[in-house]
């Protein structure tokens, strides 16, 4: 089974949220990001989506 969250690294989208802490939800996408994790959380709680329905990652400025 392939990983729901692959298409992030192949989405040019992405690159706006280079350095930064990200929420993804499987089919709504990016569901908070922040360059701290604590105000990416905050703004995740906020947002109302259930924890247990994302996965949290970190964009790397670098491609590597």
């Amino acid at each position: 089974m392939e990983n729901p969250f692959a298409w992030i690294r192949r989405d040019p989208s992405i690159a706006r949220y280079h350095g930064q802490h990200v929420a993804l939800h499987p089919t709504r996408g990016v569901v908070a990001h922040a360059f701290q994790l604590d105000a990416m959380m905050t703004e995740l709680r906020a947002s109302g989506v259930p924890l247990d329905d994302i996965v949290l990652d970190f964009i790397s400025d670098s491609p590597f």
